[in-house]
């Protein structure tokens, strides 16, 4: 499993996928912050600022309904991304 500093950074390389209308940087971006949340972390540091697991949520909430709304893949394909209610997860 990545290092959460590498998830981070992975993160933060493509957290300007709106943006720059960038479908497979929200992809990257999702694949991140899923791993993040997969770590349970009560908070990190995101560009430099504090962030805490709800707020990770949220941001991976909208990176999901962007892409669904904004992914130009071939038919198909857009439909492939799930978007997870994590509210009841908690540890």
């Amino acid at each position: 499993m990545a290092h959460l500093n590498d998830l981070i950074r992975d993160a933060e390389a493509a957290i300007d996928y709106d943006l720059v209308n960038d479908p497979s940087k929200c992809r990257s971006f999702i694949a991140a912050m899923r791993k993040l949340v997969l770590r349970r972390p009560k908070s990190v540091s995101v560009d430099g600022n504090p962030v805490s697991l709800e707020q990770i949520e949220g941001m991976l909430r909208t990176a999901e309904l962007w892409l669904l709304a904004n992914d130009t893949a071939p038919s198909g394909s857009a439909s492939e991304v799930q978007v997870y209610d994590m509210s009841g997860i908690r540890g």
